[in-house]
């Protein structure tokens, strides 16, 4: 009987020993796939995401030579839509301010007239991202280059427009409606790019800005030469002619996005609560600022050296190209080595010292005015604003993919469409903020301000992502301690009556598990 009695205890300890063991191999697969989470989240070093597929390694140049023939004929409309953009914004430079007011235009509305423009962008980019899946990328892509070129067309036409108000009226009206063109144009090809080349969206990027980088750099003297060649309506119209066979073009060849989402899990607007967006957003608020205060201002800046205009064209167009060629090698970086966060901390040294040293600024005063100085500065801005801009782009997304948010267009419509706000911001800010300041004061504090802007950045960047160093460090001390005690209890679980999944033990883990949440430390 007592053996018996034994036996049947044995059995008994055995059945519940066997109703136990899938509870802790469920507990097990749980703290395996969240540690796989971890893992992930890890794999995130500062501001970079290491792919794990090969693609994602590939040279960004021999993507090219490999491209589909549907994505070559995407990249090369949409960079060829990025230089005649460029052209036709940039190319009203040295004779529109003169022109405009032998019509009877102040200059400080002249300054309006090209502010307008950035600050409608501003405001209507957010609203194109918002809704670009719904009116579709490339309806809203052709739709935009359509109206940006015809109002170029219509801008050269105003020199019909009777003097004084009526022209500085129609002026700003085909501005404003220019620039709802150009807004929708430049958030649908951001988006269209990033969702047609995910696996090297800061290299396809730099692409973009380099052909935007050439179009500006070659505007004015395209702008200027026309000019001189047929007046005032003569740039307009063939800018605006070349956009519009472009726009043919597009709608002939270039294929229908695809990975469209059908449904929309939050708004634009959420993203501006995630510190991983709007810091990195930031930088390129602060580096468009910097350059579009100088291309106001600087001309001005160099008059005391008594140098010609044709020289400081060239100094201009220097600059351009510096910065058009370094867009592609800092997307290329960006891409293959995830280096977001020490690309955009030495950016931002780099663009800042370069103030300093255009100024000179009175924090440095052992330097002194002169050309040689300058064009050192110069070289480290143009060589710097694309580390600021593309890294920040690719922040965001990484931003963006912390929220949950998947990669498709819809995605890359809105992180697009925050992007073209801040940068537009930006450029609005530079030429009435810093130009305030210079009037005010003179140009060394003005630059000094942009370069003390900068290095506070720097700053930023730095702590922000030392402070998701130091968040993943500890979610990963908090999933191994999870997982410790997930092991003791799938051993022990048997052996007490009344154990089991939901005793403290388990949530002691469960706890352990939510501190390592993301979300606990204020991340996404």
């Amino acid at each position: 009987m007592a053996e018996s009695e034994v036996t049947a205890a044995g059995a008994v300890d055995s059945e519940k020993m066997t109703s136990v063991k899938p509870k802790a191999r469920s507990l097990s697969e749980t703290d395996k796939r969240y540690q796989q989470h971890v893992s992930f989240t890890d794999q995130r070093d500062e501001g970079g995401i290491k792919e794990e597929d090969e693609e994602a390694e590939t040279s960004g140049f021999k993507t090219l030579i490999s491209l589909s023939g549907r994505r070559k004929y995407t990249l090369i409309l949409i960079t060829l839509a990025q230089f005649l953009a460029g052209v036709a914004f940039s190319l009203m430079g040295p004779f529109f301010p003169t022109e405009a007011a032998k019509k009877g235009m102040d200059i400080a509305i002249v300054g309006l007239v090209f502010g307008i423009f950035e600050l409608m962008v501003f405001l209507t980019a957010p609203i194109y991202g918002n809704y670009l899946v719904q009116l579709g990328p490339r309806f809203v892509f052709i739709a935009g280059i359509s109206v940006g070129g015809s109002c170029n067309i219509l801008f050269g036409l105003l020199q019909y427009c009777p003097d004084g108000t009526p022209f500085i009226v129609m002026a700003f009206l085909v501005r404003v409606v220019e620039s709802l063109g150009f807004s929708g144009f430049t958030t649908s090809s951001f988006a269209i790019v990033s969702s047609e080349f995910q696996d090297n969206i800061g290299f396809t990027y730099g692409i973009l800005e380099t052909g935007s980088g050439l179009g500006f750099m070659l505007g004015p003297t395209i702008g200027g030469a026309l000019f001189e060649l047929g007046g005032f309506g003569v740039p307009f119209y063939v800018a605006g002619v070349f956009v519009l066979l472009n726009a043919v073009a597009v709608y002939k060849f270039l294929p229908q996005a695809e990975n469209v989402p059908s449904g929309r899990t939050m708004s634009i607007f959420s993203l501006l609560r995630n510190p991983m967006i709007m810091i990195p957003g930031l930088s390129v608020l602060s580096g468009v600022v910097g350059i579009t205060a100088f291309d106001t201002l600087f001309a001005k800046h160099l008059q005391p050296l008594n140098i010609s205009v044709a020289l400081i064209g060239v100094i201009y167009g220097a600059t351009a190209f510096v910065y058009s060629v370094m867009s592609s090698i800092w997307g290329y970086i960006s891409d293959s080595k995830s280096i977001q966060a020490p690309l955009l901390i030495v950016g931002h040294f780099l663009f800042g010292l370069g103030f300093f040293l255009i100024g000179p600024s009175m924090l440095l005063p052992f330097l002194h005015y002169s050309l040689a100085t300058i064009l050192v500065g110069l070289t480290f801005i143009g060589f710097s604003l694309g580390s600021l801009l593309i890294p920040g782009l690719k922040c965001m997304l990484i931003g963006a993919n912390e929220m949950g948010l998947k990669n498709n267009t819809d995605t890359y419509a809105m992180v697009s469409g925050l992007f073209n706000s801040l940068f537009t911001l930006g450029g609005f800010i530079g030429p009435t903020g810093i130009g305030y300041v210079v009037q005010k004061f003179d140009y060394p504090v003005g630059y000094t301000v942009v370069g003390c802007l900068n290095i506070f950045m720097m700053l930023v960047i730095v702590l922000h992502f030392t402070r998701r160093k130091i968040m993943r460090k500890r979610r990963s001390g908090y999933s191994t301690i999870g997982d410790t005690e997930a092991d003791h209890l799938a051993s022990t679980s048997g052996t007490r009556e009344g154990s089991g999944p939901l005793d403290s033990g388990s949530f002691r883990i469960r706890s352990a598990r939510r501190l390592s949440l993301p979300a606990s430390f204020g991340l996404p």
